[in-house]
């Protein structure tokens, strides 16, 4: 499986999964990072929350699973899981991905 920014900023995102056997490419996701009500795009991945390395708990953030749409608080205090079960929070044990990699998470911003 491969996850590949796309767009002028790299607001995007292509998740393609390549059968070499069959030699062609299976697109399984396209995503656009665009403007959602409430929310302010910030990018995809844990650069997007702020921090340097690895990811940054904030109960003004959301994630968004690019499998399933769904918008997910990062208040570190919460655990959660999106409807498709790829985006996962474990507020316990201080765990926070997706099993579609890090780049597939959209981070947003509350802009209200």
């Amino acid at each position: 499986m491969r996850v590949v920014s796309s767009g002028p900023n790299g607001e995007g995102l292509v998740v393609s999964l390549i059968l070499e056997d069959q030699r062609r490419v299976a697109v399984l996701r396209l995503s656009y990072g665009g403007p959602v009500a409430g929310f302010e795009y910030l990018g995809n991945g844990p650069k997007a929350t702020g921090s340097g390395l690895g990811w940054r708990m904030s109960a003004l953030l959301a994630a968004r699973c690019t499998s399933c749409d769904y918008y997910m608080s990062l208040d570190a205090d919460t655990t959660d899981s999106c409807t498709c079960g790829a985006l996962h929070k474990d507020a316990d044990a201080g765990r926070f991905g997706s099993r579609l990699g890090d780049q597939a998470i959209e981070i947003y911003r509350r802009s209200d």
